[in-house]
């Protein structure tokens, strides 16, 4: 991918300057929406909100039960 961003910047028209800000800023881009889908895989990954309920024993259905009594029982 890397290689592909350095291509893109050598094919831009334009001085050393623009080039490196070309690269730069895709380079910037790349990362940011590579560590958004990063978080979003993990977030995904580890709070499966079903998972956790399957895990404990609890349908969605009783959840609401399982709040309250939680909140009345603290």
């Amino acid at each position: 991918m890397f290689q592909k961003l350095y291509d893109d910047a050598l094919e831009y028209n334009g001085g050393i300057e623009k080039r490196f800000t070309v690269y730069m800023t895709s380079f910037a881009q790349y990362i940011e929406n590579s560590s958004q889908k990063l978080c979003q895989e993990w977030v995904r990954n580890s709070v499966d909100p079903d998972e956790l309920l399957k895990e404990n024993g609890i349908s969605s259905e009783n959840l609401a039960n399982v709040i309250k009594d939680f909140i009345v029982n603290i």
